[in-house]
């Protein structure tokens, strides 16, 4: 498999739901131009399916994919076992199938939570039935394809009301689902009908999806997953965006150390060693330094594996007797450089890689 690149950004808008990612996931993967075929293989070994398809629906007036599958369910119960010896014949990356048991480990830890049992103990009445065996095992599959570096997603939308379940009537978020989102962000909570099912939120949490603010990003392709009902309040849709970053955070080290008994040329002769040494950077600020002497002090911007070489520099060439260290970020933006023919020479021109900001010229070719 190539290295991997970008990230995803689950747009949670109208609910989570097996289904929702499977058809939004797969979508995805299609304007990716991403080879999909494996899937059908997939299938054929999950128990029960004779037919699937993806359908092109609409929800709220937004175009997106609903998946449609038909099966002969003929267990009643399956437990966590059960469940992994499933998934151990399945056709899919060792990367899936941890993810595809440890979303069904999720879900046996919130039954056994809700109904007072191990987790060995829990029956899969439920979640353990064929649909739900499909959803996590193939959207794991088409995540695979995907090869993103990063998963992100907005805060988790719930729902409000009633679920009828084996038990009964069960409120909104059911127990289980409940009990998954502990710690993580909701909203949504005025919402009519469930919006967030045990399926949806145990892969979440499998594929360890990040809630916290993203950098900013440049969006490649976008798909819409498309939920079973028809809710008027809110479009029962998931979005979900590929993206690449259009900018790179790196982790740097500041030097910085106050003279007040070297002479300007020495100073700005340390600073020159520095540079040729290869430093990110080297800057000279003017300060009062102790005894209300007028100083200099040395700043210096360098990667991580060459601090100790800059610090030797340092105390060589400006006689001090310290030097501070600081760990910084620095976020940059790819740069590409090009040429073109100008009327007496050529212009270099300097540009972000994904040309958000426009092109310069190099102010030396212009004069």
């Amino acid at each position: 498999m190539t290295q991997a690149v970008g990230s995803l950004y689950f747009n949670l808008f109208g609910g989570v739901s097996g289904d929702m990612l499977v058809s939004s996931l797969y979508s995805l993967n299609q304007q990716l131009n991403r080879d999909c075929s494996f899937i059908e293989k997939v299938i054929e070994n999950i128990p029960e399916i004779y037919y699937c398809e993806f359908l092109n629906s609409v929800r709220g007036g937004i175009s997106g994919t609903e998946l449609n599958i038909k099966y002969d369910n003929h267990f009643d119960h399956r437990n966590i076992s059960d469940i992994v010896e499933v998934l151990n014949v399945m056709p899919i990356s060792a990367r899936a199938h941890d993810w595809a048991v440890r979303a069904f480990y999720n879900l046996a830890e919130a039954e056994s939570f809700v109904h007072g049992c191990n987790v060995d103990e829990v029956h899969f009445h439920e979640v353990g039935a064929t649909d739900s065996i499909f959803d996590i095992v193939v959207a794991c599959a088409l995540l695979d394809v995907c090869n993103v570096n990063f998963l992100f997603a907005s805060p988790i939308t719930v729902g409000s009301g009633v679920v009828n379940s084996a038990h009964g009537e069960l409120p909104i978020p059911a127990p289980a689902t409940q009990y998954l989102l502990n710690k993580l962000p909701t909203c949504g909570l005025s919402l009519s009908g469930e919006r967030a099912t045990p399926t949806g939120v145990a892969l979440l949490k499998a594929w360890e999806v990040s809630f916290l603010n993203r950098d900013g990003a440049i969006t490649e392709a976008v798909a819409y997953g498309l939920g079973k009902n028809d809710y008027v309040d809110r479009a029962n849709f998931l979005r979900v965006s590929y993206e690449k970053p259009s900018s790179v955070s790196e982790c740097l080290i500041e030097l910085r150390t106050m003279v007040d008994d070297q002479t300007g040329e020495n100073v700005g002769y340390a600073v020159e060693q520095l540079r040729l040494a290869g430093c990110i950077d080297a800057y000279i600020l003017p300060v009062v330094a102790k005894k209300n002497r007028p100083g200099f002090e040395v700043v210096v911007i360098a990667e991580l594996v060459d601090q100790q070489k800059m610090i030797d520099i340092m105390f060589e060439r400006l006689g001090t007797l310290g030097v501070r260290t600081f760990l910084l970020n620095r976020v940059t933006l790819a740069r590409l450089e090009e040429s073109i023919n100008g009327i007496t020479s050529k212009y270099r021109l300097s540009s972000d890689g994904a040309h958000l900001y426009g092109k310069k010229p190099q102010f030396d070719d212009t004069v």
